[in-house]
């Protein structure tokens, strides 16, 4: 496989990557599947958008940030058989398989690391082992051969963090977050018409309201302090 490596193509993808998927995210997108608890899961929710052109794994991540949500953590057996029809199914028009990003790093002089954080103690990699890159290393899913696309493996591959090349095209996105702290995942609250999201951020609206409008300095309480404060900016706006 051959790679081209440009060190501002992360950020230069990532400015336009909130208007690449709204541009193929219709086309593209499969319908997310949740890994339920009663099933033994998370409760997560996940979702595989196919991209209309090549993007980097910076990109790929600010996209599932856009959403709400990050790029998929399969920490375990179990939770690779959830997900992996969704990943079977993830084709292209011409009914190839894309690589497809997950939250799996590995910088420099360290170890693979999940993007939340949690250190890899499952994997399920088809290839690994090139040398740790400067700008070091994410994970795929992709296919077993390259010639041609369609014949897939679907297991892991390593690749260096800023690759661009063709068929980077499929991002990966996880829900986990609970705002309200009731025990299940937002986005299938927002799914079920439970909550609103009006800017389709993938946050409820009811968890982006301020609790405490009152508190302008932010100590927790209303008190003199927030008189003050707005005291002292009493007047017209510049």
């Amino acid at each position: 496989m051959k790679y081209q490596h440009n060190r501002s193509v992360g950020a230069l993808a990532s400015v336009a990557a909130v208007g690449a998927l709204a541009l193929a995210a219709d086309v593209c997108a499969q319908q997310a599947v949740q890994w339920r608890v009663e099933d033994g899961g998370n409760g997560h929710w996940y979702r595989i958008d196919i991209l209309d052109s090549d993007v980097s794994w910076f990109a790929a991540r600010d996209l599932c940030s856009s959403l709400g949500g990050h790029l998929a953590t399969i920490a375990s057996e179990p939770e690779y058989a959830c997900v992996l029809p969704l990943v079977q199914s993830a084709t292209d028009a011409e009914d190839c398989y894309p690589c497809v990003y997950i939250g799996l790093t590995r910088m420099s002089g360290q170890d693979w690391t999940w993007i939340d954080g949690a250190p890899l103690t499952w994997s399920i990699w088809g290839q690994v082992g090139d040398p740790v890159e400067p700008q070091g290393m994410m994970a795929q899913f992709s296919p077993g051969g390259f010639e041609p696309y369609c014949v897939p493996h679907l297991k892991w591959n390593d690749a260096a963090i800023d690759a661009l090349h063709w068929m980077h095209r499929g991002v990966f996105t996880e829900w986990s977050s609970d705002c309200n702290a009731d025990g299940i995942v937002d986005y299938g609250q927002i799914l079920s018409g439970q909550f609103t999201d009006t800017n389709a951020n993938g946050i409820p609206d009811i968890c982006e309201v301020d609790p405490c409008p009152g508190d302008v300095v932010q100590t927790g309480i209303v008190a003199a302090d927030d008189l003050g404060s707005l005291l002292a900016g009493w007047g017209a706006c510049p």
